[in-house]
């Protein structure tokens, strides 16, 4: 949940869905990062999560944004990351995952969008093992950086459903630097822990 129950907090108006899809992969990748679903309530939190991923994705709402990230590519991204690092906990989602970029993040939508969403695609697109677009979004990226060697300021993040936006250059400088960077293979899971 990314803010309190209607009701819970006096003199504010309802405010629908309190689950943000990207907000929830990400902090299912925290979750399976630091291996804290070894108790019951934390595996059935990251089932109950990958479970709302998979029918966030499947829906195409994704297509929209989400109230936090107004961009579908964050949420691709944030989906891709998880399943690529995660691959097991993540199966469900892998290939409505690599469906949705390919129909969404190729042909003439290959290389549209902020220079933001562009390396977003990119990366996501490489964590999923598609390469259609790639050499066309690669180039987009390399031809949009600026002299000073970075990339211009874009909107990430959203604050709910007020029109004030989060960015900076140096976030899409991140993204886009890590973007034009060979794809790698996902790292291997770490081995279980032995005498604990």
């Amino acid at each position: 949940m990314v803010y309190w129950e209607d009701g819970e907090e006096p003199g504010t108006l309802p405010r629908g869905p309190k689950q943000d899809p990207v907000a929830c992969a990400n902090a299912l990748h925290t979750l399976l990062l630091a291996d804290l679903t070894g108790s019951y309530e934390a595996h059935w939190a990251a089932d109950a999560t990958v479970g709302f991923l998979a029918e966030h994705l499947a829906s195409g709402r994704f297509l929209r944004g989400t109230r936090y990230y107004p961009s579908p590519d964050a949420f691709l991204y944030a989906v891709a990351r998880l399943c690529a690092r995660f691959p097991d906990a993540a199966r469900p989602l892998t290939a409505p995952a690599r469906l949705a970029l390919e129909r969404t993040g190729t042909g003439a939508s290959a290389t549209t969008g902020s220079v933001l969403e562009v390396a977003l695609r990119v990366l996501a697109a490489d964590h999923l093992g598609v390469t259609a677009g790639h050499d066309e979004r690669r180039l987009r990226l390399a031809r949009a950086q600026r002299p000073d060697g970075s990339w211009p300021a874009d909107a990430y993040y959203r604050m709910g459903r007020f029109p004030v936006y989060f960015g900076s250059p140096y976030l899409t400088t991140v993204f886009a630097l890590s973007a034009l960077r060979p794809a790698r293979p996902a790292p291997a899971p770490a081995p279980p822990r032995t005498g604990e």
